[in-house]
């Protein structure tokens, strides 16, 4: 809790951080608590049953909060597990710890609520605002986001403010770091190819400028069930399972992500018959991709490195070998026949489930889009040092980001060209919002978002893409029933069926239910597309298409009359939806 509040900017204070050897520990944890404008009781199962100075320094904190003007002080009781708060009052005042509301750091909304307890009272009092709300501090600007970086205090950190707490660490579960990449052997500071005998590496390098998401708790699923595997496979257990796909929508980071698992040392420790990483390409067949392969190992190496020397090495030694950005069916078939051995373990990148449909045995591990926090943790970090900051921009800016990481990183990179020529934080964030709002071309000049959807897109028909379009008129947190896609793109359900599982397979719907017979749009691209006044005029009359279908079929002269006789899960989404769409059809008369 500690180290948290002094990322979010504030100014904490602990013993065992702030005391030096020698010092009175009574005396300078009275001055303390007098100074602090915030006093936070740490209550846990231990610290309540002690007695002596645990019990009195809570005891000062209360006297302490009693002096003072009430909007000049506040105190806090933090309970660290599920412990009963102490009868612990100050008598000619009339408080009592039990009386005031406490905050309970052991659930996941705890630190949430404290940073907004915090924030709320730095506006309502006389107490003073951290001056940089920095990346840990955002849950509260971001109105409830439920996960927050929150790393494990180790021993030598116990917290220890308001009582002796040293036998409750805080402890932390599911995170994702957001990190810089420049200390992390991800081939920044050494050849992306070591220039030493077997076992070979030929790993493309991140880029040394880029700021990357590094996604722990995906990293080490992956890197597990490749070793698992792998493992596996050397027992010659039967159930081996050599192919793992990375699956999500266009721009999420599949190939840094699959970048990131090969620099993993556990990755080269135990995949001794190498490690690849090809970039595959349509215009090349599989034993040509191989070929291109050797060519790259033999100049780096500087030896002449044939595919049968590579096959046999694979055949001895467990080898990864990665595949990136498959699109067919037929390439990964190609590819795997070539390559294939007994030893070997696959990861593939895609956006194409329907690659997998001949294997029998593979896994597919979903990738996310990013967290609030993620994305609100990146942009600060051009301006860490930045002490006078705005952090209202920068959330704006988030905003219209849509947590997708392939415009979070065409947004760093505007940054940082921006702060080259200017140290003015709030001009260079305003700069890139303006930019996003005049278009997306001024924003993206290199197009980087239209071609990665354009490669998406270059699955689907000409109809096929029109009637994904057509979806974009109702809003991502609604389920769609297949009945009212018939209607409004005049496809038989049948074709509805398939066209949506077709969707979802390419990642550009966010989900489907066969059982109910319903999708969900995907958030971010449907936010990205309605920038398109095509696509705005498309939906125009998608969305009168929708309003006169039940107008005719029902003959209703108003939204509120809808018939119980429409299916019930058609009539539930009209319900939300209808009366919104028919005034939006009326107004644009």
């Amino acid at each position: 809790m500690y180290y948290l509040l002094k990322e979010c900017g504030y100014q904490p204070w602990l013993d065992t951080v702030d005391m030096l050897p020698g010092q009175n520990r009574r005396e300078e944890i009275s001055r303390a608590i007098k100074a602090s404008q915030i006093l936070m009781a740490c209550l846990s199962q231990q610290s309540v049953a002690k007695q002596g100075y645990v019990q009195r320094e809570y005891r000062m904190a209360l006297n302490a909060y009693a002096d003072r003007l009430p909007s000049s002080s506040h105190i806090i009781p933090v309970r660290l597990d599920d412990c009963t708060i102490p009868e612990l009052g100050q008598e000619e005042y009339g408080i009592n710890l039990r009386d005031i509301q406490s905050v309970d750091l052991f659930t996941s909304e705890g630190f949430e609520r404290l940073l907004k307890a915090l924030v709320y009272f730095s506006k309502n009092s006389h107490v003073r605002a951290a001056p940089v709300p920095t990346s840990a501090s955002i849950t509260e600007q971001l109105g409830g986001e439920k996960t927050i970086e929150m790393k494990r205090i180790s021993g030598e950190h116990h917290i220890d403010i308001g009582g002796n707490v040293s036998a409750s660490p805080i402890l932390a579960g599911d995170y994702n770091r957001v990190t810089i990449i420049n200390n992390k052997n991800y081939g920044l500071t050494s050849p992306s190819i070591p220039q030493t005998n077997l076992p070979y590496f030929h790993v493309p390098k991140l880029s040394r400028s880029s700021f990357f998401i590094e996604r722990e708790k995906d990293i080490t699923t992956i890197v597990n069930k490749l070793i698992d595997e792998s493992q596996k496979a050397h027992a010659k257990d039967s159930s081996v399972s050599s192919l793992l796909g990375l699956w999500g929508p266009p721009g999420y980071g599949k190939s840094t992500l699959a970048k990131m698992v090969c620099y993993q040392a556990s990755i080269r420790e135990e995949f001794t018959g190498g490690v690849f990483f090809v970039e595959v390409s349509e215009a090349l067949d599989g034993d040509q991709e191989f070929k291109k392969l050797c060519e790259k190992l033999s100049s780096s190496y500087e030896t002449n490195i044939q595919l049968g020397t590579l096959l046999k090495q694979w055949n001895n030694q467990p080898s990864l070998i990665v595949l990136d950005n498959v699109k067919t069916k037929d390439k990964l078939d190609s590819l795997l026949e070539i390559g294939e051995s007994d030893l070997t373990q696959w990861l593939i990148t895609t956006q194409n489930k329907e690659i997998f449909v001949t294997h029998q045995s593979y896994e597919i591990i979903e990738i996310h889009p990013l967290t609030k926090i993620e994305v609100m943790a990146a942009l600060r970090e051009p301006f860490r040092d930045d002490i006078n900051f705005n952090n209202e921009k920068l959330k704006r800016l988030a905003d219209l980001l849509y947590r997708w990481p392939l415009l979070l990183g065409v947004a760093l990179e505007r940054l940082q060209g921006l702060k080259q020529d200017s140290k003015n934080p709030e001009f260079i964030i305003g700069e890139v919002i303006n930019d996003i709002k005049e278009g997306w071309i001024k924003f993206d000049h290199e197009n980087r978002i239209g071609k990665s959807l354009q490669k998406t897109f270059d699955y689907l028909s000409p109809d096929e893409r029109k009637h994904f379009q057509d979806l974009l008129i109702f809003s991502s947190d609604l389920d769609i029933p297949f009945s009212v896609i018939s209607h409004i793109t005049e496809l038989p359900l049948q074709s509805v069926k398939n066209l949506c599982s077709k969707l979802y397979k390419l990642a550009l719907i966010k989900s489907i239910s066969r059982e109910h017979q319903v999708v969900q749009t995907s958030s971010f691209i449907r936010k990205y597309l309605l920038n398109d006044d095509d696509i705005k005029q498309q939906l125009i009359h998608v969305n009168k298409k929708f309003v006169e279908h039940y107008e005719n079929i029902y003959e209703l002269d108003s939204p509120e009359n809808l018939p119980e006789s429409i299916p019930a899960e058609e009539l539930k989404f009209l319900k939300r939806v209808y009366k919104r769409h028919w005034i939006r059809e009326k107004r644009s008369h």
